[in-house]
């Protein structure tokens, strides 16, 4: 199972001077995710994928869920970030 998906994370105001994003995964059994935002499906369940901003001022979430066949990973917007499909 190496199903991949891209998460992009959007830093507003677009002049902001750190526009460093931190992502982790809160199962890395089922779903990692690189320095990127490239998630691969590992196992079966589900996970949130997060993104912060380096400063912590921000944060994002994306609920994946792992399927056998597959995975599915989803869109979510909370407060300046963005993390699209």
């Amino acid at each position: 199972m190496a199903n991949t998906g891209q998460l992009t994370a959007t830093v507003t105001p677009s002049d902001a001077t750190n526009k460093t994003i931190v992502w982790s995964s809160s199962n890395q059994a089922v779903a990692t995710v690189d320095a990127a935002g490239k998630v691969t499906a590992r196992g079966v369940g589900t996970a949130t994928i997060t993104c912060k901003t380096a400063d912590g001022g921000k944060t994002a979430t994306c609920a994946v869920t792992v399927e056998a066949e597959g995975s599915y990973i989803g869109a979510a917007y909370i407060g300046a970030a963005y993390l699209i499909e």
